[in-house]
């Protein structure tokens, strides 16, 4: 039999890159035998599968930059927005007729 331990844990999401669990995990020295998380803007569904993420650090350079300065240079702001407008037209799976 083992302990159940209810944890509540912060820096989780963008920069904070699972600071909070990745602290509990390590700071107790054992390995879990399961976890179950509670998240999410409601309680209507149950969610149990894992959920991963990737984060990549993306940097653009280019000669442009301040608009008074650099006027009509290739500007970095300008890739970026364009990566960023790609982005929202990737099409995301479905899985019963929701995103």
């Amino acid at each position: 039999m083992r302990p159940i331990e209810f944890v509540a844990t912060t820096g989780e999401e963008g920069a904070g890159d699972l600071r909070g669990a990745k602290h509990y995990f390590d700071s107790r020295g054992h390995d879990a035998a399961a976890a179950i998380a509670i998240d999410g803007a409601g309680d209507e569904r149950i969610i149990h599968r894992a959920l991963g993420s990737r984060r990549f650090r993306v940097s653009y350079d280019g000669p442009g930059g301040h608009s008074w300065t650099a006027f009509g240079s290739a500007n970095p702001v300008h890739a970026a927005a364009a990566a960023v407008a790609a982005l929202a037209e990737v099409p995301l799976p479905t899985r019963h007729g929701r995103p």
